[in-house]
């Protein structure tokens, strides 16, 4: 099973519809391959992931919640407070609840500023050919991703 490599540009993007797009790709749905117990999707590479923007209030009002595993460990943080330090913790956690756990391997989120330090490491070779646009209705009822070159 062949995997590709997508870039996703997430400026302006509302988190949940992001999140819920990306874990359709790495889950490998949007192929005919796809089998449920097989990991047969593709790795997606998130930039400005520092420019996501979420609706309503729930920038201040919703919370995360985490434990460092000791007594009165429990940690409490606002999306504007990851935002501020932590920005591709976000896409990572709304990722993680939109598909299993074991998927999130082939995702990187990426903040702009990193991004420089992204193109001179060798390690990762991505090809910029993929870059996902929102859904589009095809005549029989069913949506597709459209790539542009």
């Amino acid at each position: 099973m062949k995997k590709e490599w997508l870039l996703v540009d997430a400026e302006n993007e509302t988190v949940g519809r992001l999140a819920s797009k990306v874990a359709y790709l790495v889950r490998g749905k949007h192929k005919t391959s796809y089998t449920p117990h097989v990991d047969c999707g593709d790795n997606v590479v998130i930039i400005n992931a520092d420019k996501v923007r979420f609706t309503g209030n729930k920038l201040n009002d919703k919370v995360y919640t985490r434990h460092t595993g000791y007594p009165g460990g429990q940690r409490f943080a606002t999306p504007k407070d990851l935002l501020n330090s932590k920005p591709e913790r976000v896409l990572e956690l709304a990722i993680g609840l939109c598909c299993q756990r074991q998927f999130l391997v082939t995702v990187c989120v990426v903040t702009f500023s990193s991004m420089r330090e992204l193109n001179t490491s060798k390690k990762l070779r991505i090809q910029r050919k993929s870059i996902l646009k929102p859904l589009r209705k095809e005549h029989n009822g069913s949506y597709q991703y459209t790539r542009t070159s």
